[in-house]
């Protein structure tokens, strides 16, 4: 079996971050698909991925590790990838897992030590990446409860989004993200 074929796919989500799929395809036609998001840098890391293409077609999808280490060592700069080029080679490994969880007929967890949880709890983040209103205590409030509707119980947000890095949080940013953590735990009450 060897690689025919990599396409990379950049999705638009409606925000101002962007989704990156891998399709990794074989001479035997099967199928391996991966997710290489970078956000903020997704058509860089598209064309990070694109790079790699000649260096994978013809490869043997089975030997996931050969390929990592043929790229790695012959094809990127010696003084160490950055992390465009890490996350291409991540991308392109796990499309090949996906392919290898087709042969064997098994999930690839099994093939990676096996199903340890029954049951995992998502959570779903409820302030956008994008408009600096999605930011406001009021907006994530209602979004968050919004979301608590159609049934998420679990919530995540970054009450400093916008506070410089690297720098003290002030006592009024601070009791600014104390009132905004407030109003959305008003907004979804204490189960959630």
């Amino acid at each position: 079996m060897k690689v025919s074929d990599l396409k990379v796919y950049v999705v638009e989500t409606g925000c101002s971050v962007k989704w990156v799929f891998v399709k990794l395809s074989t001479d035997e036609g099967l199928v391996g698909i991966s997710e290489a998001s970078t956000v903020y840098s997704e058509e860089a890391q598209a064309q990070a991925i694109c790079k790699l293409k000649p260096y994978v077609l013809g490869k043997d999808p089975l030997q996931p590790r050969k390929i990592f280490d043929s790229i790695y060592k012959e094809h990127l700069d010696v003084r160490g990838p950055g992390s465009l080029e890490v996350t291409a080679l991540g991308a392109i490994e796990v499309a090949c897992w996906d392919i290898i969880g087709k042969v064997a007929k098994l999930p690839v967890y099994m093939l990676l030590g096996g199903k340890y949880h029954d049951i995992i709890k998502a959570y779903v983040h409820c302030e956008p990446a994008f408009p600096k209103i999605g930011h406001d205590a009021r907006w994530i409030a209602e979004n968050a409860a919004k979301l608590v509707d159609e049934g998420f119980r679990f919530l995540k947000f970054d009450p400093f989004w916008f506070y410089p890095q690297g720098e003290v949080i002030s006592p009024i940013e601070l009791e600014m993200a104390e009132e905004k953590v407030k109003t959305v735990r008003d907004a979804v009450g204490k189960k959630h």
